[in-house]
């Protein structure tokens, strides 16, 4: 996958979090998780960017 598909892969599995907090449907600790989860999913593809 390219990097900027990856990157916008990223925005949207983030917006969707933040859709989905605003809207009541989790809760603020339940979107931080998800947040946290995502970013340990994207640790290794972020550091091969700053290698660059």
């Amino acid at each position: 996958m390219r990097t900027s598909q990856r990157l916008n892969a990223l925005r949207l599995d983030a917006e969707k979090i933040r859709r989905s907090h605003a809207s009541g449907e989790i809760s603020a600790d339940e979107a931080a998780k998800q947040l946290s989860a995502l970013k340990l999913k994207y640790v290794g593809f972020f550091e091969r960017i700053l290698d660059l």
